[in-house]
């Protein structure tokens, strides 16, 4: 097998909607994205050995693909970055991907890293966890391989089936999530989508107020405005990435506002940011409800809720927004988390020491 860059659109979106669950963060529109905030993308495929260079891969021949994001560091060096990659062809369980990721590991390091002055490869792919021993052994075998006690993107996360009907959602949430949500309803919480310029202003306004309140770091705010320059539009289509700002008012007050993301069979509820007012009016309950009934209409299949505590452990600093998404319903989905393949282990250490201070 060998790695080639991929010849379409088309053929990467293709493959990437014939896996489950969906990966937006490895689709050619983030990759988009990514070049629109100035970095270099490569979109790669692993196919058959046999596939001519003079044709275009076929779904059959396709066995995986890793959308990697340069990303610079100092001393015009860099690193490869492959959020939630790389997507392998569905049916392969992850004893027989061996050559797959010797395959990644090795071409990248040939034929790309001098070229980029790269000195690691950091990956999260999007498998479940129950076979990382696996993949350890697989890894660990040829390259010296660092797993990151914090990953990037979050490695457990809440998916929620939406297979069934509407009602049968409900019924099967919490009891106190679906009297919070009934509760909202009453009190005439209103919601409605956009994504115009005003719905970043007033979504952005709420998130520093909200990450103030539950401290974490957000994007700058020029982050979501190009996100939703780019994105923004409704979930017309599960073959490309699409933004929507849902808000939650009452009498002319928004009360909180969620920034969504569709793509392939996936909804996905990014980032979420509520005011400090009107908190008794459980109104981040109804604009979930509302997100999750327009994403089972539009097609989708599943509603990632995007990062949960992987214990119970009440100290967890995820624990207040972990105990409300749960709510919800769903089940607990643990990724392998974010490892960095190391290219030169000379730079690497230098890099990690600098991280530290």
């Amino acid at each position: 097998m060998k790695l080639v860059l991929c010849p379409s659109k088309n053929i990467l979106t293709d493959f990437l909607l014939a896996q489950h669950p969906s990966q937006f963060l490895q689709s050619h529109d983030w990759g988009e994205f990514q070049k629109s905030l100035g970095r270099k993308v490569y979109h790669f495929l692993v196919i058959d050995e046999e596939v001519s260079p003079a044709d275009d891969p076929t779904p059959e021949s396709i066995m995986a693909s890793l959308s990697v994001v340069v990303m610079p560091l100092r001393k015009k060096r860099t690193y490869y970055y492959a959020p939630r990659g790389p997507v392998v062809y569905l049916e392969t369980p992850v004893p027989d991907q061996s050559d797959m990721w010797r395959t990644i590991v090795a071409d990248l390091k040939s034929n790309y890293m001098k070229k980029d002055n790269a000195i690691f490869l950091r990956m999260e792919p999007g498998i479940e966890q129950v076979e990382r021993t696996d993949l350890r052994s697989i890894l660990t075998s040829d390259y010296p391989v660092e797993y990151l006690k914090k990953s990037v993107q979050p490695s457990t996360t809440l998916h929620l089936d939406l297979s069934p009907e509407p009602e049968d959602i409900l019924k099967a949430m919490h009891q106190k999530t679906r009297y919070n949500v009934r509760l909202a309803e009453k009190k005439g919480i209103r919601i409605t989508t956009g994504w115009e310029k005003k719905d970043v202003e007033d979504f952005w306004k709420l998130l520093e107020a909200t990450s103030t309140r539950d401290t974490f770091t957000t994007h700058s705010k020029e982050y979501y405005e190009k996100m939703v320059e780019v994105f923004g539009g409704e979930w017309d289509t599960r073959s490309a990435c699409r933004v929507k700002l849902y808000r939650a008012e009452h009498e002319g007050k928004t009360l909180a506002i969620n920034l969504m993301m569709s793509f392939g069979d996936t909804v996905t509820y990014l980032h979420g940011a509520s005011s400090n007012e009107g908190r008794n009016m459980m109104a981040p309950h109804l604009l979930q409800w509302q997100a999750i009934k327009d994403a089972r209409s539009s097609g989708a299949k599943v509603y990632d809720f995007w990062g949960v505590a992987p214990t119970d452990n009440k100290k967890h600093p995820w624990a207040g927004f972990t105990r409300f998404k749960k709510g919800f319903g769903g089940k607990i989905i643990y990724y392998w988390g974010t490892f960095d393949v190391v290219f030169r282990s000379f730079w690497y250490i230098a890099y990690s020491l600098l991280k530290k201070h």
